[in-house]
């Protein structure tokens, strides 16, 4: 009986093996393919600018003085580069710069880091839509779309990549189980705090997100529950609030002038969003609609999320709360200064 047992098991350890290899091989192939696309010649393009470099002053002044804060020849400045990118990306920059030497390689390795983890997140979000195969279609839309031009923000030292992949893998957590633990749910929402504090815009549109897919729960779908979304809404904006408090009162308060910094950001940030001119609006929707940039399906695509996420089942509510993301973080571009980045 015993040897019959080990000759039966054997086909399926052998199929066990065999898919455990095929997936080996596809993880090195995309880490192979996608490296190339998001290294080859990382310190020479695209030439350093002025927002990644006063990222990288951040980086520096902590990784040679200790001192976590833009500078100049009038000396620390605490605005600026601080409060627009967070410490998920500019803490590891530092760390590099410390160990290696000051070197714009160095810091884009970071970055180029995170893209790679950004498009495993979002290959396993999308497989939870449609597959191996959609997310390998997703991928290949999303690095080769001029639109998006991933690989060029995937190499400056900025926030809006590293964001996007906090965001995708907080999906995927959240949406890959109809009833998440409490304990998903709290990784759920440290990730899309993370987000938060890396690109500080991105709160903008995550945290009215969640408000909306959980009113949807409770008016529509009805399946999964409010503590589905109270938990992870909870903790996302208190990982945001913690940091934003600190950063602007309490990070270095003996030896700046915090309300004059205040004064500095709050005229910095009042031209970007929320601007309520109707030639910005239609100038943003003709962006997006422009064939140049999403293929001209961008519009087409908002519809036929919006059709998926009528059905009031799992499949449909998991549409349901990414299209809910994506319609929040529509009026936000919309209603903004429409930077391409954004």
């Amino acid at each position: 009986m015993t040897v019959k047992a080990q000759t039966e098991s054997t086909p399926n350890q052998q199929a066990l093996l065999a898919s455990r290899w095929k997936n080996t091989g596809q993880t090195m192939l995309f880490l192979l393919f996608f490296g190339l696309i998001f290294m080859y010649r990382l310190d020479q393009y695209p030439a350093p600018w002025h927002d990644e470099a006063q990222y990288l002053h951040v980086a520096k002044n902590y990784a040679e003085n200790g001192v976590y804060a833009d500078y100049s020849s009038e000396g620390n400045r605490y605005t600026g580069p601080i409060i627009s990118l967070g410490p998920t990306v500019l803490l590891p920059v530092a760390l590099l710069y410390k160990v290696f030497g000051v070197s714009i390689l160095a810091a884009r390795l970071v970055i180029s880091a995170y893209a790679l983890l950004t498009l495993i997140a979002l290959y396993r979000l999308a497989a939870l839509f449609g597959g191996q195969r959609f997310a390998w279609l997703t991928l290949g839309v999303t690095v080769f779309n001029f639109g998006l031009n991933l690989p060029y923000y995937a190499r400056n030292v900025m926030g809006e990549v590293p964001a996007l992949g906090f965001t995708f893998a907080a999906l995927w957590l959240w949406l890959r189980s109809n009833k998440c633990h409490s304990v998903s749910l709290i990784l759920v929402g440290l990730l899309f705090g993370m987000a938060c504090v890396t690109k500080n815009q991105y709160a903008i549109f995550i945290c009215p997100s969640l408000v909306l897919a959980w009113v949807l729960d409770l008016a529509s779908y009805r399946r999964r529950g409010s503590w589905q979304f109270i938990l992870p809404g909870i903790i996302t904006g208190a990982v945001y609030l913690l940091w934003t408090v600190y950063i602007l009162y309490g990070h270095d308060a003996s030896v700046r002038d915090v309300s004059a910094d205040l004064d500095v950001l709050r005229s910095a940030q009042s031209g970007s969003f929320f601007l309520m001119d109707v030639k910005r609006f239609a100038e943003n929707l003709s962006y997006l609609a422009d064939t140049t940039t999403y293929g001209g399906f961008f519009l087409v695509i908002v519809l036929y999320g919006l059709y998926l996420s009528l059905k009031r089942d799992e499949t449909g509510q998991r549409w349901g709360l990414l299209t809910s993301f994506l319609l929040v973080s529509l009026v936000v571009f919309v209603t903004s200064a429409g930077w391409k980045r954004f």
